[in-house]
C-alpha cells in the first residue's frame, strides 16, 4: 500500500491574518425550517450505522422532545419527510425562490472513507466478514501513521473545525497551515465543520497537491436501492451510471440533480443540490404507454418507469435517445437528439472513438445502449472494433452510443506484433506490394519492386492513419516469422502513434483460418485435422470478434497465443482447402457460436472446464456441458477416479503400451521433472513474491487462527511438505498446499501451479532441470510445468526434511477441450473430422453461422 502523489504546493493565498484563506465556492448554507427538516430525515438514515445510545443526543433537540427508543425515529419514513418538506417549500415567501437546502453531518468516518479512496491504493481495500461499513477503510488508514489520531472507536462522532483543519494541513504537508473558522458566534473550534464545508476544503487542498483522483460531478439522481429493487444496496441508479454511496443518505435526493464528490463510481458526499428536478441525461425510450401514462426507459443497463401524465413523450419517441427533466416520478420536459447513423466503430481508445466514415471523434461521459438481440454491452470498455453504431454528438464530443449491429463472422481485424511476438509497437515499418495507398483522401501507386518505407513518408499533423490495399498480398519486411518476411492476404492500417506504428491486418474470415491453421497445427496432420483446427478456430474467432481486449488498438485479436497464432507459419494448400471447405461452419450450443478450447497434448484425460481457471475470487466455477472432462482413450475406464490420489498416481506412471490413448504417440504424452531440495526451495522462493502480488486472487497465506489471507511474501522459507488437497474430474491438480518454515501458502488453477514450480535452474554454477519426456528425449529449463496432470512423489532424509520431488506428468497445456495430438491420433484410427469434434465437445452442433 503505497500514498499517491507526494508532490505538494500551497493550497491557497495568503489572507490577511498571515495563513492561507480558503476559497470559498458556496456561500454557507442559511438557517431555515426547511433544514431542520433535512437534517431530520439525514439523521433518519445514519441509524443504520449509529447505535441508539449515540444517536439520542443529536435527535433529541430536532424532535423537540426526549427520545425512548431508536424506533421511535425511524418510524418517519423518507415518504413522510419529503411531504413535510413540500409543505414547508410552499410556506416560503413568494418573491424567493423555492431552494431545497440538503445537509449530512460530518462524520469521521465518512472522512476517513474520502481519505482512504483518494490517497492510498485501492486495490487491496476488501471487507471481512465481521466489519462495519467504514472498518476497511480505517484498516487503510491504519498501514501508515499520517492520519494516526483518527480511531476507529470515533467513526460515528461529528469532524470539528479543529480536527478538520488537522486533516486538511496533513493533505498540505509541512509549512502550510490552515485554520478551519467555526460557523457559529463563539468561534469554538469544536463546533461540527459540515460536511460540504469539509468537501469544498478538501478539493481545494487536492488540487494543491496534484491529485485527480476526487472528481465534481453534477448527477441527476433517478434510483436509490430504497425505491428500485435490482440494485444492491448503497447503490443510486444516475444519469451517468450506477454509484455506490456507502455511508451516505440519497434516498431524498431521488429525482433531484446534485454535485458531488466521487471516485470512480463512489460517492463520497454531496456538495450542493443544483436543482429539485433530475435532469436525466442520454436516456433511451423503449416503451411509450399512452393509455397507462408511463413511460419506459433505460439508463446503462436498467429499464425504469416514469408517468406521462402531460403526455410529455409518444410513441414516434420510442427507440430514441432523449435529455428528461423529471420529478417526483414524472416526466415534466424532454430534448431529443438528432442521431448519426450506421457507422462502423474502428478504434476505441482513453481520449476517442475512431469511426470508419466519421474518423476520430471525442467523448464525454457516455451512454451505451446495445440494441442487438444479445443486449450484452452496457459501456464503453465492452464495445469491440467492427460493430456498427448510431451515435449522438453534443458539441463535438459523442455523447451516447447505439449499438444496432456486431461484427457477423465475416472480416477479421488482426493486430501484428513486433518481432518476438511480444510488443504491438513497431518502431518501423516497411512494406512491399503491388497497390494503392490510400492516405488524406489521396491515393498514391505502390511499385512492386520498391519497398515502401514509413519513415520516408510525409505525414500531415494529426493526420495519422494509413491504408494499405493491395491488388493481390502484402508482405512486411520489416518483421520476420520463421526466419523470413511475412507475406498477409486482405489490407493494412498503419496508425502512427506517440511512438511507433501500429499495425491492423484486415482480412477475409477464410483467409485468417488459412494462417491460423499451420501455425496452430501441424497440416502434416494431413486435412482431416485441419479441418477440425479450421472449425475450431473459426469458433473462437467469431466469439472473439466481440471482444473489447484489443479494441483500443482497432483490432479484435492479435496474432500470438493470447488470440490464435496467426501467420508464424505460412498459410498452405492444405490450410486453404480446409478453410475453404469447412466454410461458415462453426460450434454451436443452445443455438449460439461457442469458442472450442484447444490444446497440445493430451495425458489420457481432458478436464473440466470449471476446474482449469477462475472468474477473479471465484474457484471452481461452472462448467459448460461442451467443455467438460472426457476420457482420451479407447476401451473401458482403467482408472476409477482420476480425483483420488492413488489412482491419479497409478494413472500418470502408466505408459503408452497400457493405454490405447489417442495421444499416446506424442513426446509430451508422459514427462517426468526431478528436483533437489536446494532447487525446490530455490525455485518456489523465487516466484512467490510476484506470484503473491500478481495472483492474489488464487494464491492465499495461512494467517492467525488458521484462516487463509490475501498478503504479499517474499519467501516461505524452506519447503518442509507439498500436498495435493484437490484434484479435477480428469485428474488435473486444482489445488496445492506449500508448507514452508515461515509461511505457509495454497495454489490454486493450472496455470499458477504450473509457473510456481517451473522447472528452470535458479543456480548459475548447477546444471539446467531437465524434463525426460514420453520418447525420453530431454527438455532443459522450461519457464513453468507441461501441464497440472501430475502425480509427486517425496523423498525425505532420515528426519524429516525433503531430500527429492520427483513430479510423474502428461499432457502439455491447460488440458480443456480439444487435445492437437489426440486429432491426429483419431485421424490416423480413422475418424472424420465431425466425429472428432462431437467426441472433444460434447452435445456440441456443427453448423453455419
Amino acid at each position: 500500500m503505497s500514498r499517491r502523489n507526494a508532490q505538494r504546493k500551497p493550497a491557497y493565498n495568503r489572507g490577511s491574518y498571515g495563513r492561507p484563506a480558503p476559497k470559498r465556492r458556496n456561500e454557507p448554507v442559511s438557517s431555515s425550517p426547511i433544514s431542520g427538516i433535512l437534517l431530520l430525515g439525514v439523521l433518519v438514515g445514519v441509524i443504520y450505522s449509529w447505535k441508539g445510545e449515540e444517536i439520542k443526543p443529536f435527535l433529541e433537540p430536532y424532535l423537540g422532545q426526549t427520545i425512548e427508543t431508536v424506533e421511535q425515529v425511524a418510524e418517519k419514513t423518507i415518504k413522510d419527510l419529503k411531504q413535510l418538506i413540500e409543505e414547508a417549500l410552499g410556506n416560503a415567501p413568494t418573491d424567493q425562490p423555492a431552494v431545497t437546502t440538503y445537509s449530512m453531518p460530518c462524520i469521521q468516518s465518512n472522512v476517513v472513507k474520502i481519505l482512504a479512496t483518494t490517497l492510498y491504493d485501492t486495490e487491496t481495500m476488501q471487507p471481512l466478514p465481521d466489519d462495519e461499513w467504514y472498518t476497511k477503510y480505517y484498516r487503510t488508514l491504519s498501514q501508515d501513521n499520517t492520519f494516526d489520531y483518527l480511531s476507529i472507536a470515533q467513526a460515528n462522532q461529528p469532524v470539528n473545525h479543529e480536527l478538520a483543519a488537522q486533516i486538511i494541513n496533513n493533505i498540505l504537508g509541512e509549512g502550510y497551515s490552515v485554520v478551519i473558522e467555526a460557523e457559529s458566534t463563539a468561534g469554538e473550534k469544536e463546533t461540527a465543520v459540515s460536511f460540504e464545508q469539509f468537501l469544498n476544503l478538501y478539493e481545494q487542498a487536492l488540487d494543491s497537491i496534484d491529485n485527480d483522483n476526487m472528481k465534481v460531478k453534477e448527477i441527476g439522481i433517478a434510483k436509490t436501492n430504497a425505491t428500485y429493487s435490482n440494485l444492491l444496496p448503497y447503490t443510486a441508479l444516475t444519469d451517468t451510471g450506477v454509484y455506490s454511496f456507502e455511508g451516505l443518505i440519497l434516498d431524498p435526493l431521488v429525482d433531484q440533480t446534485i454535485k458531488a464528490a466521487v471516485v470512480g463510481n463512489e460517492i463520497l458526499g454531496v456538495m450542493q443540490v443544483i436543482d429539485t428536478q433530475a435532469k436525466l441525461n442520454q436516456c433511451f425510450i423503449v416503451d411509450v404507454d399512452v393509455d397507462l401514462e408511463t413511460v419506459v426507459l433505460q439508463l446503462g443497463k436498467d429499464q425504469i418507469s416514469y408517468n406521462n401524465t402531460n403526455r410529455v413523450l409518444n410513441e414516434s419517441h420510442i427507440g430514441t435517445i432523449v435529455n428528461l427533466q423529471v420529478k417526483d416520478g414524472n416526466i415534466i420536459d424532454f430534448m431529443q437528439h438528432t442521431e448519426a447513423v450506421g457507422d462502423t466503430i474502428l478504434r476505441v481508445t482513453d481520449e476517442y472513438i475512431e469511426f470508419k466514415k466519421a474518423g476520430k471523434l471525442p467523448y464525454n461521459d457516455i451512454s451505451v445502449y446495445d440494441k442487438t438481440w444479445e443486449s450484452e454491452w452496457t459501456n464503453l470498455r465492452q464495445i469491440s472494433s467492427g460493430a456498427m453504431a448510431d451515435y449522438v454528438l453534443e458539441d463535438g464530443y459523442i455523447t451516447s452510443i447505439k449499438i444496432i449491429s456486431k461484427p457477423n463472422g465475416q472480416n477479421m481485424r488482426v493486430v501484428i506484433t513486433e518481432d518476438g511476438m511480444m510488443d504491438y509497437n513497431h518502431e518501423t515499418v516497411q512494406i512491399q506490394t503491388a497497390g494503392e495507398l490510400h492516405y488524406n483522401n489521396e491515393i498514391i501507386t505502390l511499385n512492386p519492386d520498391e519497398v515502401w518505407d514509413v519513415e520516408q513518408f510525409d505525414w500531415i499533423e494529426n493526420i495519422d492513419k494509413i491504408v494499405i490495399k493491395p491488388t493481390d498480398k502484402f508482405t512486411i519486411n520489416s518483421i520476420n516469422r520463421q526466419q523470413v518476411n511475412p507475406t498477409y492476404s486482405g489490407d493494412l492500417e498503419i496508425y502512427k502513434e506517440d511512438i511507433g506504428y501500429t499495425l491492423v491486418n484486415t482480412v477475409e474470415m477464410n483467409d485468417y483460418l488459412a494462417g491460423v491453421i499451420p501455425s496452430e497445427m501441424p497440416t502434416s496432420y494431413g486435412l482431416e485435422a485441419a479441418k477440425v483446427q479450421a472449425i475450431s478456430a473459426r469458433s473462437y474467432a467469431t466469439v472473439h470478434q466481440s471482444s473489447s481486449k484489443f479494441v483500443k488498438y482497432g483490432a479484435q485479436v492479435d496474432d500470438t497465443i493470447s488470440s490464435q497464432v496467426y501467420n508464424n507459419i505460412p498459410a498452405n494448400a492444405n490450410s486453404i482447402q480446409a478453410a475453404e471447405e469447412t466454410d461458415g461452419l462453426v460450434l454451436k450450443y443452445g443455438g449460439h457460436v461457442v469458442s472450442g478450447n484447444f490444446f497440445s497434448t493430451s495425458a489420457g484425460h481432458t478436464a473440466n472446464y470449471g476446474e482449469t481457471w477462475a472468474e477473479g475470487e471465484i474457484f471452481p466455477v461452472n462448467t459448460p456441458v461442451y467443455l467438460s472432462a472426457r476420457q482420451q482413450y479407447l476401451g473401458e475406464k482403467v482408472i476409477e477416479a482420476l480425483s483420488n490420489e492413488m489412482d491419479a498416481y497409478e494413472f500418470f506412471t502408466k505408459t503408452e503400451d497400457e493405454l490405447e490413448a489417442f495421444d499416446e504417440h506424442a513426446p509430451w504424452f508422459r514427462w517426468n521433472v526431478t528436483f533437489d531440495d536446494k532447487d525446490l526451495n530455490q525455485i518456489i522462493n523465487n516466484n512467490i513474491e510476484r506470484l503473491s502480488t500478481q495472483y492474489s486472487n488464487i494464491l492465499k497465506v495461512l494467517g492467525p487462527n488458521n484462516k487463509w489471507e490475501t498478503r504479499v511474501i517474499d519467501t516461505l522459507g524452506e519447503i518442509k511438505d507439498i500436498e495435493v488437497k484437490e484434484r479435477g474430474e480428469g485428474g488435473n491438480i486444482m489445488s496445492l498446499l506449500i508448507v514452508g518454515e515461515e509461511e505457509t501458502i495454497k495454489v490454486e488453477t493450472e496455470y499458477l501451479i504450473r509457473t510456481l514450480l517451473s522447472p528452470k535452474q535458479q543456480d548459475p554454477d548447477k546444471d539446467p532441470i531437465q524434463i525426460i519426456r514420453n520418447d525420453e528425449s530431454v527438455i532443459e529449463n522450461m519457464s513453468m510445468l507441461p501441464s497440472a496432470f501430475f502425480s509427486i512423489d517425496i523423498t525425505y532424509d532420515e528426519g524429516t526434511d525433503i531430500e527429492e520431488v520427483t513430479l510423474y506428468g502428461g499432457g502439455f497445456g491447460h488440458g480443456v477441450g480439444m487435445s492437437q495430438e489426440g486429432v491426429r491420433g483419431m485421424v490416423n484410427r480413422g475418424y472424420t473430422y465431425r466425429e472428432i469434434l462431437e467426441h472433444y465437445y460434447e452435445d456440441i452442433e456443427i453448423t453455419s453461422l
